[in-house]
């Protein structure tokens, strides 16, 4: 483990290979952009500081962006290159020296410096670029010691620059992470490459060998080749769905990772949303625009929520409500995204309620991918059209013995269907395959279809599809439609927050803005509030007001002591203490298995509506009685 790290702290200064990572290309690109931005830039600061009388310092610029040009010059010679990038680092630590001893408008020259680590490893990579940090570094550290000693003075104040040196060997560490995780990822790609590489020259010698010998024999062996053929093309279609797999795994983990402080930030929105619509409740005008606020925080919160459930598969939430008027304006903006040059027409029976339980934010992503690839079908087409229709449906025998893995009796069909070129029977077989496309590269990721079935599938529906070269193309989506009891179960909307009669309750978040926002929206409402910024500190608030406190209000994600094993060491305080978990992340996978609540308990996923978290409160406690 000490080697280990050893190594990995050495990495940080040499990186692992003895000279930049990327390709001479990819060097010759950097150059000319970072060169093109600097040039307009200094061009823009030095006039700046000439106006401002800072009239050395904009010499200097000028001076590093006459340097440029010769940069410009040499990259095109592999053999200058190194010379290119020299010069362009001497011009840039130059700069910056200049910047950090004059500190130019503002006196901001010391946070512009910064930078400089970032361009230094962008430019010249590990280890070099430390050359080029450290001169710099002990540049500035000599005119901080000269300003110390009172033989120049610099524009900025004395705790600032005592902590300059830290900041400055702090930010080019994180360069340098940045640097060598680059460089680490490279190495492995270029093995993989390789190894890839080797593979196809075997199989393709293999292939060669074998046409060879089967030249020699009869005919009907032609068919062995196509396979061999096919094999070949299968080996570089995996390779790419490797990429667009781990494309797919970043996309997950960018989302969950920003998921929770996201979520946390739009609960804190709703909670101020909350005590400005108590204030000014007398305006209608200004209370709807707020309502209005409120709508779009929740459908913030459900295109997060989405995008988990998209590139990680996470929990879907349902509901019950009418398809009717939600078609008709899913309808609107999906014709938004078809040009005017096709014909697109509607049909719907609005006299007619069908009740469906589903996701209407996959609903919307399935009418939108299926009207898009009903649009791209119909270039060349002498009169496109686009035919979308809903209607009811009763399940035959016919329909069941083709589905046999579909229970329900009632269905709501939702048909897309265009006179576009159509689709060929050997491509129909494969149109919902992960990763499958028939568009040219970079138009399409084969994942639109194969996403729109596993949703409605995910609905306990399907997706028939009917097609003929030169006819057109009409996909029916089948969703269940719930009976009149299951109709009755739909979410209720509250209108009004329940107030509470002086009850104390312990809220326990580490987000302290959020906590302070819903601490005064929860006094406003009739509580006594006790905070806690983590779960050790609310085990010890609730040991010592174990009497007092009748309800715990408690995040699941937190640091020093998470929600659910600072829910145990309460328990173990009080067996029957009420709490209310509350999470950014979607439920199922916040909790992760380690504790599940009881069935009478809430997990409240932010963001969520005071209205809605008052009644939960009002819930729990009524049931504590």
């Amino acid at each position: 483990m000490k080697i280990f790290r050893f190594n990995t702290v050495k990495k940080l200064f040499t990186g692992y290979t003895s000279n930049k990572a990327q390709e001479i290309d990819f060097q010759r690109k950097t150059i000319i952009l970072i060169a093109s931005i600097a040039f307009p830039t200094g061009a823009i600061f030095s006039t700046i500081n000439f106006l401002n009388h800072h009239t050395w310092l904009a010499i200097v610029e000028l001076f590093a962006i006459a340097l440029l040009y010769p940069c410009f010059r040499m990259i095109s010679d592999k053999s200058s290159l190194t010379f290119a990038k020299n010069l362009l680092m001497f011009s840039a630590t130059m700069v910056f020296i200049a910047i950090f001893i004059d500190g130019g408008v503002g006196s901001t020259g010391m946070l512009w410096t910064l930078i400089l680590p970032f361009i230094a490893l962008l430019v010249m990579g590990l280890p070099t670029a430390w050359y080029w940090i450290m001169a710099y570094f002990t540049a500035s550290s000599a005119s901080v010691i000269a300003h110390f000693m009172e033989k120049y003075t610099l524009p900025y104040n004395n705790e600032a620059l005592l902590y300059y040196p830290i900041i400055f060997i702090l930010f080019s560490l994180v360069a340098a992470v940045f640097e060598m995780q680059f460089e680490r990822l490279k190495i492995r790609y270029e093995k993989n490459i390789s190894k890839l590489q080797h593979l196809q020259s075997h199989l393709q010698h293999n292939i060669t060998q074998r046409t060879h010998a089967l030249q020699k024999v009869n005919d009907k062996l032609q068919d062995e080749i196509e396979q061999h053929k096919e094999t070949s093309q299968a080996l570089k279609d995996s390779e790419t769905r490797f990429y667009q797999a781990q494309k797919m795994d970043a996309v997950g983990t960018l989302v969950g990772g920003i998921a929770h402080d996201f979520n946390n930030m739009l609960a804190g929105i709703n909670a101020n949303l909350f005590m400005v619509k108590r204030k000014i409740n007398a305006d209608p005008e200004v209370h709807s625009k707020l309502e209005n606020v409120e709508s779009l925080v929740m459908s913030a919160s459900d295109m997060i929520r989405q995008l988990l459930t998209f590139a990680r598969k996470d929990h879907v939430e349902f509901k019950y409500f009418d398809l009717v008027p939600f078609m008709n304006e899913a309808y609107k903006l999906a014709e938004v995204a078809v040009s005017e040059q096709i014909k697109i027409r509607y049909e719907s029976d609005n006299s007619q309620e069908i009740r469906v339980q589903a996701n209407g934010t996959q609903l919307q992503q399935v009418l939108m991918n299926l009207v898009n690839n009903a649009r791209d079908a119909l270039k060349n087409s002498d009169k496109p059209t686009i035919h979308i229709k809903l209607q009811t449906y009763q399940a035959n025998n016919t329909f069941k013995a083709q589905h046999p893995e579909l229970y329900a009796n009632d269905y709501a069909i939702l048909t897309v269907a265009d006179n576009g070129q159509g689709i060929p029977p050997k491509t129909l077989v494969k149109i919902f395959e992960p990763f499958f496309t028939t568009k040219e590269i970079g138009k399409g990721t084969g994942l639109g279809l194969s996403m729109c079935y596993g949703a409605i599938q995910s609905h306990n529906g399907t997706i028939e599809v009917q097609s003929k070269p030169g006819k057109g193309t009409a996909f029916k989506v089948y969703i269940p439609i719930c009976s009149d009891d299951f109709s009755k179960q739909m979410d209720l909307t509250i209108h009004n927050a329940v107030l509470g009669n002086g009850e104390t309750i312990l809220l326990a978040d580490d987000d302290e803005r959020l906590r302070k926002a819903q601490k005064e929206v929860l006094e406003s409402l009739g509580y006594s509030i006790i905070e806690a910024s983590h779960g050790r500190e609310a085990v010890t608030l609730f040991a010592e007001h174990n009497e007092s406190v009748d309800l715990v209000i408690i995040d699941l994600t937190m640091p020093v002591m998470g929600g659910v094993p600072a829910a145990r060491k309460i328990r173990s305080i009080r067996e029957n203490a009420r709490i209310i978990f509350v999470t950014g992340y979607d439920k199922d996978s916040s909790i992760n298995g380690e504790y599940m609540p009881s069935s009478d308990e809430f997990v409240l996923e932010k963001p969520y509506t005071m209205d809605e978290l008052s009644s939960v409160i009002r819930k729990q406690l009524l049931t504590q009685q």
